[in-house]
């Protein structure tokens, strides 16, 4: 079973909108205060990351909560939203405190959809982690799939298994592969053609999600043994 992403926010419409985008990559469970937040987590839920409100009940409230998912999760994914932009003094303690709890501060009023592309996916790639001792080899054996399957070149399956495996784009094909901007965004446009999607990082979602079926499918039954 998937493990799930929590989403603390106590405004029901940005909760919404936060799932919204988030069920794409992981089923997602949504918690209005502090306290059902930590209930979640302490319960039998397995999580693979968290969105947190800094400000719930208090300005830093949010804080609280993190500290009890890092308490369970070491390493998931996980992400503060503020809307403290224009209190320094706030923002310089949260940013201290994403800091110690290895999370990503973002300002509510710069959150872009992208934001939560990356977080998604950086979900998507903690769950093979925690589930499987050679998640690479997954992610490699979907990639092979999907190039086949749209029929991709050498050089566009490429681009796909370098931003999939270690999220390297156009700068490392530039210093490492001698390619161009305009050469790689040319082997981009092609192969988002092909698949018939819109963004690269849409193309990795889906050789991940498969990555992640891939490791949750039961194994495959014996054969039956001739002669008994």
């Amino acid at each position: 079973m998937a493990r799930k992403i929590l989403i603390v926010e106590d405004d029901g419409l940005v909760r919404r909108t936060l799932t919204r985008e988030l069920r794409l990559y992981r089923p997602c469970v949504g918690a209005g205060t502090a306290s059902s937040a930590c209930d979640v987590i302490g319960s039998s839920e397995l999580l693979s990351g968290i969105i947190v409100d800094a400000g719930l009940e208090s300005a830093t409230a949010g804080i609280g909560v993190l500290k009890a998912f890092r308490g369970r999760y070491s390493s998931e994914p996980a992400m503060i939203l503020t809307g403290q932009g224009d209190d320094g003094g706030t923002v310089c303690e949260l940013i201290r405190a994403a800091d110690t709890l290895r999370a990503r501060l973002v300002l509510k009023r710069d959150a872009r959809r992208d934001f939560y592309e990356t977080f998604g996916l950086a979900c998507v790639r903690a769950d093979l982690t925690a589930g499987f001792d050679d998640s690479d080899e997954l992610v490699r054996e979907a990639l092979q799939e999907y190039a086949e399957e749209h029929a991709l070149s050498e050089g566009e399956a490429e681009v796909l298994v370098a931003a999939a495996l270690e999220n390297k784009r156009s700068p490392f094909f530039e210093e490492q592969r001698g390619l161009s901007e305009g050469g790689y965004k040319w082997r981009v446009r092609s192969l988002l053609k092909k698949a018939s999607v819109t963004t690269l990082d849409e193309a990795v979602r889906c050789v991940l999600l498969r990555a992640a079926r891939k490791a949750s499918a039961p194994p495959p039954a014996p054969s039956p043994v001739l002669g008994r």
